[in-house]
């Protein structure tokens, strides 16, 4: 018995560990085996070095969490704790040899880590975390970085903490991540950062966590056998791969957040913001932001675009961008159809959405390239067609008659809807996410057809068309009958030959009427008509022109017109001529004493009136009018205060009863009172006629307010510079001093007010 007690005090005296491997300990240990009490020993020393762990581990664990040492002292204080624990790990690891002790050194540790777990405060995971940035700064400058960071995981697994580990790793690398992302996409709207950033995530993000990630799996046995090991591998590469996708996908969607809040900014500098576009359109196909994108588009859209102060053809002209935007990143067309649904609504309450939408497409801009664009790729479309005519089955070419009956809206052949039987293996189903509305999915072709369905048909574009090329042939002087004809063709193929009939007829109206009055000006050389001109309409082709009020032409205007329709019923006959003498805008050529030529463009009923002035200089209002034979005579002081304001005529006494031709430069006085316009439609002012001062800058009056309601609070020029860019109906043409003036009446009426030199909206 005292053998043995001797032999346990003997035991305890010593430090027990793998240095201590005499022949002495042994003999101790012997004793106590022989004696039945090795495996009392084993749980003791156990006991004591779970002890060791939360008398001496904990406490340092805990200080690292506190955040007031710095990271040295925290990578010092780690170390420490590791090497108390890993010394305790060790010895009870030599207790292994002894049979009744196999599997101590597991226990101990599963009863070490728990016991972590439960005492050290949930946020060290903190100061790894901000360790490991640090160590990420430092992986890529020197081999040192790269063991330093190894070896404090290694330390950190150890202890039991590879949750936490993982998850500040995972934290670290998705904020460097986005730090790296904000910085490179912030202000480049016109070239690509996705390419490099993945780069940059495969050369070095992945390496940095492939060296130190811990294990997939925390097996603490000790056997290590050939299939364990690989079987360990394995998992390892696997957990490796779920991280790398992980990286990819976060990449991807920070990439795709940041695109997506510059949504405006693209479309503003479209198409120089292609490639961010390229970058937006990869991460929605890696990550499915889709809804989030269209959502983003129609909301920042409508609340920048969609408002009072915006212009309609600014609104088209973005809607436009938006729509090859979308066409790009969706060729499905569903982010398109989500998108456009508010913006349509909108632009069909506006009056002047149609005329804008043809105005585009007759004149230089994006619509017209769009046409253009159209024709020649139906143009390659149906030369392919011809080329492989001859080779399809009989079946094939009973779909192809068939699709006769499948025509879109805008009149043309909905390629969509096509089924070619020699092409199935490129089929491809309907999108699952496109909208229902009953019937096929239809996306859209290009720009032009989704601007058409803002009304359902193309009827209205068709008629628009024809009032504005109407207007264009009567009232230009010097037009360009080929770009027309051009413009034409180009509408034909879209709209249909049909619904462009009547255009080509006023067309060839004019082009007719230039031949018939060369061949009655080429019968007289001497002939009255050398310095005549006139227009043949077709009556039930044109649409309604918009008239003056009847009057009687001057007598060398009747010999004229009398001359000319001899000539046309002598080439046409039996057709007839009916005058109309209010229609069209008259080129006037004025000479005056002083020397001056002005060329002025006026109504025909203000060219008859300039023809009396020139027979005799001063006429009172009362002899112009018997003269014209004009009984309004509202109508006819408005055409006298045109001339007035053209500066070619003034009035001669204060009633304004007389009127005489302005001879000298000098006497031109600006345009007075005496006439009352307020109650007269702007459609019906004539060439050279105003508004009262006040009447006028009530226009802009609603562009101001929506700026102000809109930007909050504007000073004094930028309110002046928006105005001079975005209005053009009327357009803005004021000064500084004048918007000043009116502003001042706003805030005296109490609907803005002014601080510190910016104009805001009055709350009320």
């Amino acid at each position: 018995m005292d053998d043995i007690t001797s032999a346990w005090k003997f035991c305890l005296s010593e430090t027990y560990g793998p240095e201590n491997n005499s022949m002495v300990v042994k003999g101790q240990l012997q004793k106590l085996h022989r004696s039945g009490h090795s495996r009392a020993f084993c749980l003791w020393i156990i006991r004591s070095q779970e002890r060791v762990v939360v008398e001496k581990v904990v406490p340092l664990l805990k200080l690292m969490c506190t955040g007031n040492q710095t990271d040295n002292h925290v990578l010092h204080t780690l170390s420490e704790a590791h090497r108390y624990f890993v010394n305790g790990r060790n010895t009870v690891a030599e207790l292994e040899k002894i049979k009744e002790c196999v599997g101590c050194t597991r226990k101990f540790i599963l009863r070490s880590m728990a016991m972590l777990i439960e005492l050290v405060p949930s946020h060290l995971g903190d100061s790894v975390a901000r360790i490991l940035e640090r160590l990420l700064s430092e992986y890529s400058q020197t081999l040192t970085g790269r063991e330093r960071a190894r070896r404090v995981c290694n330390q950190l697994v150890d202890l039991g903490f590879s949750e936490v580990l993982e998850d500040a790793i995972g934290s670290v690398a998705f904020d460097t991540m986005d730090s790296l992302v904000q910085q490179r996409t912030r202000n480049n709207y016109e070239g690509r950062a996705l390419p490099g950033l993945v780069q940059w995530m495969q050369n070095f993000l992945q390496d940095w966590m492939a060296l130190i990630l811990p294990s997939a799996t925390n097996d603490y046995d000790n056997t290590h056998s050939t299939d364990a090991t690989t079987k360990q591998k394995d998992k390892d590469g696997l957990h490796l791969q779920h991280w790398r996708k992980r990286l990819f996908f976060r990449l991807h969607e920070s990439v795709g957040n940041i695109r997506k809040g510059q949504l405006m900014i693209l479309i503003q500098t479209f198409p120089k913001s292609l490639p961010a576009l390229e970058d937006l359109k990869d991460c929605i196909m890696s990550t499915d932001q889709k809804p989030e994108v269209t959502s983003a588009m129609r909301e920042q859209f409508t609340q920048t675009m969609l408002n009072a102060g915006t212009i309609t053809s600014e609104i088209l002209q973005r809607y436009v961008s938006v729509i090859k935007m979308l066409r790009f990143l969706d060729p499905s067309g569903v982010m398109l159809e989500n998108v456009s649904g508010p913006v349509r609504e909108y632009l069909r309450r506006r009056t002047d959405t149609v005329r804008c939408i043809v105005s585009g497409m007759t004149g230089d801009g994006e619509l017209y390239e769009e046409l253009q664009r159209g024709r020649r790729k139906r143009a390659r479309d149906a030369e392919g067609d011809v080329h492989m005519s001859g080779g399809k089955s009989l079946e094939s070419k009973i779909y192809d008659e068939e699709d006769e009956d499948c025509q879109s809206i805008d009149g043309y052949y909905n390629t969509s809807m096509r089924i070619d039987v020699e092409d199935y293996d490129n089929w491809e189903p309907e999108p699952i996410d496109a909208p229902r509305k009953g019937g096929k999915w239809k996306p859209g072709k290009d720009a032009i057809a989704t601007l058409v369905t803002i009304y359902g048909t193309s009827e209205q574009i068709v008629n628009e068309y024809k009032g504005l090329l109407a207007d264009k042939l009567i009232n230009s002087f010097g037009l360009d009958l080929d770009r027309e004809y051009k413009t034409l063709e180009l509408l034909t193929d879209r709209f249909g030959k049909e619904a462009m009939h009547e255009c080509l007829i006023m067309l060839n109206d004019i082009k007719d009427s230039k031949l018939v009055l060369e061949t009655a000006q080429s019968q007289n050389p001497a002939s009255p008509l050398q310095n005549f001109e006139a227009v043949v309409l077709s009556k039930e082709f044109w649409p309604k022109l918009q008239e003056e009020s009847e009057f009687k032409a001057t007598t060398q205007l009747e010999t004229q017109m009398s001359l000319y329709t001899s000539s046309f019923q002598k080439h046409k006959h039996p057709r007839k001529l009916r005058w109309q003498h209010g229609v069209g805008t008259v080129a006037v050529h004025l000479e005056f004493e002083d020397g001056r030529e002005v060329d002025v463009s006026v109504t025909p009923i203000q060219a008859t009136i300039l023809s009396h002035f020139a027979v005799k200089k001063k006429q009172t209002l009362q002899e112009l009018q018997n003269h014209l034979g004009i009984k309004d005579d509202a109508v006819f002081r408005r055409k006298i205060q045109g001339l007035a304001n053209l500066g070619v005529i003034r009035a001669a006494d204060s009633n304004n009863s007389t009127y005489e031709t302005v001879e000298h430069a000098g006497e031109i006085e600006s345009a007075s009172g005496g006439i009352d316009e307020e109650n007269v439609p702007a459609n019906d002012r004539d060439v050279g006629d105003e508004q009262p001062e006040d009447a006028q800058m009530a226009v802009y009056e609603t562009y101001v307010m929506a700026m102000l309601q809109n930007l909050k609070q504007l000073p004094l020029e930028q309110i002046h510079n928006m105005l001079q860019r975005f209005v053009q109906t009327p357009a803005y043409d004021r000064t500084e001093a004048q918007l000043a003036a009116f502003l001042s009446q706003l805030i005296e009426e109490e609907k803005i007010e002014l601080s510190a030199g910016m104009y805001k909206v009055k709350k009320r």
